[in-house]
């Protein structure tokens, strides 16, 4: 059989837009040929969506998705925080109040300390921090604090020496001591730090006439199945960078609301956000900045993944060859749990999962940036009784054709205020 050829003209329309329902008309001159049925190969990103790949995989688990009942959502975590508090005002040996100033954790700044002296009670040990941790004062706590800033105390406890404690010292607690036969102390609980999210409305539609869909074309013998294939790809791709690079913001729209959530950026705290010279960049000054990321326990332990555009992993390849004492180990095992091949990377700090992002590398200035994923923070919420769904037929009544659409209510939120997690970016 003499094979057809087409003429160059028949492919311009090839590989544009079709914006709304797809006709014989267009889908481009030279593509309609009777008994021509030729494949389409669709040319996607590379890897996968890890962000709702790693919240799938926790659907199963005590906290790995929520089904919830409004869209507008929050939850409260608190962190197990020291107390450690600044003095404020030079104290001499004689004075039995000390004044504090320091602040309790907040959203906006959840890493630090308790400072308030309401977290205190009678009995408490407190110590003048010092640089030498033999040669310190102590103090006890005489009476329960009944403001943010008064610690009533005795100095020179436990055997120490009073001595003048300078502004802007540092006190630290060690614990309480009592004695034998005495009441219960007071209670004392630090108030949760609550999140905020919202679920965002994600659609994307697949639609075509019935002429086109009964048509033998050139673009695929089931044109419906293609464009739901099609509809389903660009769907869970914008879920993926609404969960990467989303602002949760509300707004009305002819008077209803129109929602949007807080991404992985906007919920890991700004001291876990690293933009740092490309060229200047060492492992060693790569893991000072990272230990943040371990300051409290998760139930990832000390493993995290790294997914980087391409420009972040190349660079990161050549950083991890310059350190001797670095091992390098190409992981499959971990991969056969997740469903991937990923690099281990083993510090003494604990090891580092990195494999790349592709939508990080399709854009030319997020190949330089990497998200520092402890998986088991990552939450999926949605709204209703379904994850995403298919509606189907929803063209209008009198339309000869169909349209279906694919539906998410849905929201991602990182556990423990995102403090396990980082984002890092080489600028160039």
């Amino acid at each position: 059989m003499a094979q057809t050829t087409l003429p160059p003209q028949s492919f311009s329309a090839l590989g544009g837009i079709v914006p709304g329902t797809v006709s014989t008309d267009t889908v481009g001159e030279g593509v309609r040929h009777s008994n021509l049925r030729e494949r389409i190969l669709r040319m996607t990103l590379g890897g996968n969506l890890p962000i709702q790949a790693l919240a799938m995989i926790g659907k199963n688990k005590s906290r790995g998705m929520f089904m919830i009942q409004d869209p507008e959502f929050a939850y409260e975590y608190t962190l197990a925080a020291i107390w450690r508090s600044q003095v404020n005002g030079q104290k001499t040996a004689g004075v039995s109040t000390i004044t504090v100033d320091s602040p309790d954790p907040s959203n906006a700044n959840a890493g630090i300390p308790f400072g308030k002296a309401r977290h205190l009670v009678a009995g408490d040990i407190l110590r003048v921090e010092n640089e030498n941790p033999r040669n310190v004062e102590y103090l006890v706590v005489t009476d329960t604090p009944v403001n943010d800033t008064d610690i009533k105390v005795t100095r020179g406890a436990l055997g120490s020496q009073a001595a003048a404690i300078p502004d802007n010292s540092w006190l630290s607690r060690i614990g309480n001591a009592f004695a034998e036969n005495t009441g219960a102390p007071p209670a004392v609980h630090s108030i949760p730090l609550a999140v905020q999210q919202y679920c965002q409305i994600i659609k994307h539609s697949a639609e075509a006439s019935r002429t086109a869909i009964e048509t033998e074309m050139r673009l695929g013998g089931n044109l419906m199945k293609r464009l739901l294939s099609e509809a389903y790809d660009n769907h869970v791709k914008d879920v993926e960078l609404a969960c990467i690079f989303g602002k949760r913001s509300k707004r009305t729209v002819n008077n209803l609301p129109l929602r949007t959530m807080d991404g992985f950026i906007q919920q890991v705290p700004s001291g876990n956000v690293f933009v740092k010279d490309k060229a200047d960049q060492t492992w060693t000054k790569i893991m000072a900045d990272m230990q943040n990321l371990f300051n409290y326990h998760s139930e990832a332990d000390n493993t995290r993944m790294i997914y980087g555009g391409n420009g972040f992993i190349t660079k990161m390849n050549e950083i991890v060859n310059d350190v001797s004492n670095l091992r390098v180990v190409q992981k499959d095992t971990f991969g056969k749990e997740y469903g991937w091949n990923l690099t281990e990377l083993i510090v003494p700090r604990g090891r580092f999962l990195m494999k790349e992002h592709p939508l990080l590398s399709a854009n030319a200035r997020d190949t330089n940036m990497a998200l520092v994923i402890d998986p088991s923070t990552i939450v999926w919420h949605c709204h209703g009784s379904a994850d995403m769904r298919l509606d189907e037929n929803q063209q209008l009544p009198d339309i000869d054709g169909e349209k279906h659409t694919y539906v998410s209510e849905c929201a991602m939120t990182l556990d423990l205020g995102g403090h396990t997690n980082g984002v890092f970016v080489f600028k160039p």
